[in-house]
């Protein structure tokens, strides 16, 4: 009826623009608005559709931003496949309605494309979801590479489809792909490298996110783990891009890794402290060591000893290992240790000795001055 109508307003008087006579360009407008429209209603139910069976999930207020971002250009794609349907009732001739059927199918493939692209969103949250749920830190690094994978393979899969519906052989085209990939991966053999570096470092599993993690030419905390690099937060805070082919050949320290911390420091008191007092001091710092509660009471990992002759003073060495995670517990830990030691001390009438030089002064003879 649509069709007759507008046929019917829009009389043939011999006008053609562009191979379409004035009723077909007002068809294929009003068409393609009609389609714009059962698209809008399409997408609206997807959505509510959408939300209703993800919602299951949790996280509703993530799961939403994903599934609005994909819902519009599928909506778009959905009405660009109505128009294609209902192209045939505006009798185009056969070569213009050909090339029309040919644009509205890449329109409805770049649509569709951008479509599942924004949708591996949610598999990328899915995923997400289930990595904070487990205590392994693996898995959380592999969710971005998995993203990167997913989209990687939407977009490939999209140009494809593109390519065959324009007429190209995709196989012959993978032939030359073959051939030339032979230079390429001589051209990319940093590139390769690093790639099979990522592998090893999944594999071995040499450090994680959160690590703190040492190795030639800096140190810092794994903040992510990419398919050729590595990213680390340093002290000072600024990021640091490493190659995962130069880290998999690396001697790394992962300090993240640590069961327990040392602590090492070395007290130094005046020569005339008395040999009594120095053991009852020694004895009191292994108290002290003992009685708090992060420290390892382990015969081999609590050592307070009277260690060497300094110069200037007489050094106890005081050697303990916490039992703490991060580095903030332990300089807390260390911070209380030292106080109580400082006390001690105080109550013992112990000073502390710094360097000291004596200087002897002799008088020359009356004769010589």
């Amino acid at each position: 009826m649509i069709h007759d109508w507008i046929k019917s307003m829009f009389a043939p008087d011999g006008f053609v623009l562009w191979g379409f006579e004035i009723w077909q360009i007002v068809g294929l407008a009003v068409l393609i608005a009609l389609a714009w429209i059962i698209g809008w209603i399409i997408s609206a139910v997807l959505l509510a559709v959408f939300r209703k069976t993800l919602a299951k999930w949790g996280h509703a207020a993530e799961v939403a931003v994903p599934i609005r971002r994909a819902i519009r250009p599928l909506g778009l794609m959905l009405a660009f496949i109505l128009t294609a349907l209902f192209c045939r009732t505006l009798e185009l001739p056969n070569d213009v309605h050909e090339a029309t059927i040919l644009v509205l199918r890449i329109v409805v493939i770049l649509f569709g494309t951008l479509a599942a692209f924004r949708l591996s969103d949610l598999l990328t949250l899915r995923m997400r979801f289930a990595a904070d749920a487990t205590e392994s830190q693996l898995d959380d690094a592999l969710v971005p590479l998995a993203d990167k994978a997913i989209k990687f393979v939407v977009i490939l899969t999209g140009f494809v489809i593109a390519l065959q519906t324009l007429g190209f052989n995709i196989a012959a085209l993978l032939a030359g792909v073959s051939i030339g990939g032979l230079a390429l991966a001589f051209a990319a053999q940093d590139t390769i490298k690093n790639v099979f570096g990522s592998a090893m470092i999944f594999i071995d599993r040499p450090f994680q996110i959160g690590d703190w993690i040492v190795f030639e030419g800096g140190e810092g905390v794994v903040e992510e783990i990419g398919f050729r690099s590595t990213r680390l937060r340093t002290p000072a805070n600024s990021l640091i891009t490493v190659p995962n082919g130069r880290l998999a050949d690396m001697t790394l320290d992962n300090l993240g890794l640590r069961t327990f911390r040392r602590y090492r420091e070395i007290i130094s008191v005046p020569y005339d402290t008395p040999p009594d007092t120095m053991l009852t001091f020694m004895e009191g710092i292994r108290e002290i060591i003992r009685q708090h509660p992060l420290t390892v009471n382990d015969a081999d990992r609590m050592q307070v000893h009277f260690f060497k002759f300094e110069p200037s003073a007489l050094s106890i060495l005081m050697v303990m290992h916490f039992a703490v995670p991060t580095w903030p517990e332990e300089l807390q830990a260390r911070e209380e240790i030292n106080l109580a030691v400082l006390r001690l001390a105080r109550e013992m009438n112990i000073s502390f000795a710094f360097p000291t030089q004596t200087v002897h002064i002799q008088s020359m003879p009356k004769g010589n001055a």
